[in-house]
Formats: structure tokens, C-alpha cells, sequence
């Protein structure tokens, strides 16, 4: 049998992206190729200030037409104030979606294997 074990990360949040223009604007204001993410996949980046300071790195990932930002949750509504300031005109909203999901690591030889049995329904995580 595999081993794999996993944990939560309460430590972290997650802001959404939506909106008819949501990809633009964050492949605009973020470091990673935000119009090459398709849905279901993920890409490491980060947002900085006008100088080029790194204000924060995260994980962004793509559900169908919606983006979502794992980051540190200390940071969650800073950086989403600080993003929300730059949005002017554009048709983009964001969100706390922090409330809405359970963020869970996994890691082992086992890990692939019970990341399929809690997606298809046949496990849960606890």
C-alpha cells in the first residue's frame, strides 16, 4: 500500500477572480502568463509594486472563466485591495473565496492516488 499524508492550510487564503475581463487584467498586473493558464492548471507568480518591489508571490489556478489566488491569508485583503485599486473600468471583480473551500496539501508515493479517490468521491479527507 502507498503512503501519503496530508494537512490543511488554514494558513493560507484564496482571492477569485471574474468577470469578462478578469484574465487581462490580472495578465497585466501579475508576473506570471496569466493568458496562457487554461482551466484546471496552476502557475506560481507574483504581484509587485510600481517600482518592481515584490508585494507578494501565490498560486493561481483557473477554473473555467474564474482565477484563484492561494496566498498568505495575513496578506489575503491587503493584496485585494491593493489589486482592487487598479481595476477602474474593467470588468472584474474579486472576492474572498476563502470561506468556500477547504485547502488541503498532499504529499507521499500515495498522493496521486488519493487526490483521484477524494475527486471521484470515493474517500474524504479529514
Amino acid at each position: 500500500m502507498s503512503t501519503s499524508t496530508h494537512c490543511k492550510l488554514s494558513h493560507f487564503g484564496l482571492i477569485r477572480f471574474f468577470g469578462a475581463d478578469a484574465q487581462t487584467f490580472l495578465h497585466d498586473q501579475l508576473t506570471c502568463d496569466v493568458a496562457a493558464l487554461e482551466s484546471g492548471k496552476s502557475t506560481y507568480g507574483s504581484h509587485c509594486n510600481p517600482k518592481g518591489r515584490v508585494l507578494v508571490t501565490f498560486l493561481l489556478w483557473r477554473t473555467g472563466d474564474e482565477f484563484f489566488m492561494q496566498l498568505p491569508s495575513s496578506l489575503l485583503e491587503p493584496i485585494q485591495k491593493q489589486l482592487s485599486k487598479y481595476i477602474l473600468r474593467a470588468k472584474v471583480k474579486t472576492s474572498d473565496a476563502s470561506p468556500e473551500w477547504v485547502l488541503v496539501g498532499v504529499a507521499g508515493k500515495g498522493a496521486a492516488g488519493l487526490v483521484q479517490r477524494v475527486a471521484s468521491g470515493e474517500t474524504a479527507i479529514s
